[in-house]
């Protein structure tokens, strides 16, 4: 007959430790992994948290905008030099002056037309077009225009600039042709965009907006890894 010894049951073994189990493969988790998987932690709570508060400065670069318009009914009849009246546009006064038939006899054969400022500031810094408006439907205007900002007034070298413009704005044979409607019945009309850019920045300090809170969380692979 069989001994007691070998009629007895096999001792049972251990259960599983909580740590062996919930990680795969059973092994406990290192502490290398346990630290990693508090940094991670602190990372969410660090990008969730409330914010402290912040002050920023914010810069802007003022510019005023404006145009006139200049119409002459009687074209022809026109002194070799005149001036439109002084205009209030884009926070300064300007004129405009032309010659009908050139500002002077290398010029002849063209109308030369300028753009004045009136004011005494210094440095105004103005981008701008000159253009004559076609009185035909459908047709272009002729448009001339200076994007880089030229400084009118008293300048930093102890000049006064107050005026710029072209000498040959553009020929009189071709003004003249009414059919490119330029002229129509001797009448011409004339307009100045101006764009006035201030000479400093303006700068304000306000607080910060808080950005939205969201709770950062480990891409799926981290989790998984750790």
């Amino acid at each position: 007959p069989p001994s007691p010894s070998a009629l007895r049951p096999p001792p049972a073994s251990p259960p599983p430790s909580s740590a062996m189990a919930a990680l795969p493969g059973g092994s406990p988790p290192s502490s290398s992994s346990s630290a990693a998987a508090a940094g991670v932690k602190a990372l969410a709570s660090s990008a969730g948290g409330a914010g402290r508060p912040m002050t920023e400065v914010v810069t802007r670069v003022r510019t005023e905008k404006g145009s006139f318009q200049w119409v002459i009914e009687d074209w022809s009849s026109l002194p070799p030099a005149v001036n439109s009246a002084d205009v209030e546009c884009a926070g300064h006064r300007w004129r405009l002056r032309i010659y009908p038939a050139g500002r002077e006899e290398e010029f002849a054969g063209h109308v030369s037309l300028y753009l004045y400022y009136c004011g005494r500031e210094q440095g105004v810094n103005t981008s701008y077009t000159l253009r004559i408006v076609n009185q035909l439907p459908g047709k272009p205007d002729f448009v001339v225009s200076v994007a880089r900002r030229k400084s009118f007034g008293f300048i930093h070298t102890g000049d006064v600039v107050n005026n710029r413009g072209f000498p040959t704005f553009i020929s009189q044979a071709r003004l003249n042709d009414e059919t490119r409607g330029l002229k129509v019945g001797n009448r011409v009309v004339i307009r100045a965009e101006l764009t006035v850019t201030a000479d400093e920045p303006v700068h304000s300090v306000r607080p910060a907006a808080a950005p939205p809170t969201q709770r950062w969380e480990p891409a799926e692979s981290l989790a998984r890894d750790l």
